[in-house]
C-alpha cells in the first residue's frame, strides 16, 4: 500500500486582508456604472470594463511575489472592471430584444452570469490542486506560485479573447450603438 500524500493548501498570508477592499471596489463601480455608461457609452464601457478585469489579472499574475499590496491592487482593478460591467451588460441585453423577451433574456442575462463564475472555479480549482502549471513561470516562480501565477494569466488571455470577440463582433451584438 502507498502512503498517502498530503496536499498541501496555499494561502498566501494575508491574502484574505484583500477581500473587503476588493469587495467595496466592486460594489462603488456597479453603483456607479450607469453613469459611466452614460459618459462614454454602453461599447466603451464594456470595453473598459474587459480591460480592467485583463489588467488586474496580468498585475496580480506577474506581481504575485511582490506582496500584498501589488497583487490586492490587480484583484481590485479586476473587480472594478466586473462592477463596472453589469449595467452595460444588461443594457445590451435589454437593447437587443423586443419587450416581450426582455424577462427572458434578462432572466437567461442573470443564469450565465451567476453559473459562470461557479465553472470557473470548478475547472480553475481543480487545476489549483494539481503540478501541471507549476514547472515554469513568465515570472520565473516554481511550485504553486508559479500554478497560481499561470492561472492568473490564462484568465488575463481568457479576458483579452473576451475583449477581441466583443470588439469584432459588436455591430451585430450591439446594433443601436456603434
Amino acid at each position: 500500500m502507498m502512503p498517502s500524500r498530503r496536499q498541501e493548501s496555499y494561502v498566501p498570508p494575508g491574502v484574505s486582508l484583500c477581500y473587503p477592499l476588493k469587495t467595496a471596489k466592486s460594489r462603488i463601480f456597479c453603483l456607479s456604472s450607469g453613469r459611466v455608461v452614460e459618459k462614454i457609452g454602453r461599447t466603451p464601457s464594456i470595453l473598459l470594463a474587459g480591460s480592467l478585469q485583463c489588467i488586474g489579472f496580468l498585475v496580480s499574475s506577474l506581481l504575485i511575489e511582490a506582496g500584498m499590496v501589488p497583487f490586492t491592487l490587480g484583484i481590485c482593478l479586476f473587480y472594478a472592471g466586473q462592477g463596472l460591467m453589469f449595467s452595460p451588460i444588461t443594457t445590451m441585453v435589454l437593447g437587443t430584444l423586443s419587450a416581450s423577451q426582455a424577462g427572458r433574456g434578462i432572466g437567461t442575462n442573470d443564469l450565465v452570469m451567476s453559473v459562470s463564475g461557479s465553472i470557473g472555479i470548478t475547472i480553475f480549482g481543480s487545476i489549483m490542486g494539481t503540478t501541471a502549471l507549476s514547472g515554469l513561470s513568465l515570472i520565473g516562480a516554481a511550485g504553486k506560485t508559479a500554478t497560481y501565477s499561470n492561472l492568473l494569466l490564462i484568465y488575463a488571455a481568457t479576458m483579452m479573447l473576451g475583449i477581441i470577440a466583443f470588439a469584432c463582433f459588436r455591430n451585430a451584438i450591439n446594433p443601436k450603438e456603434r
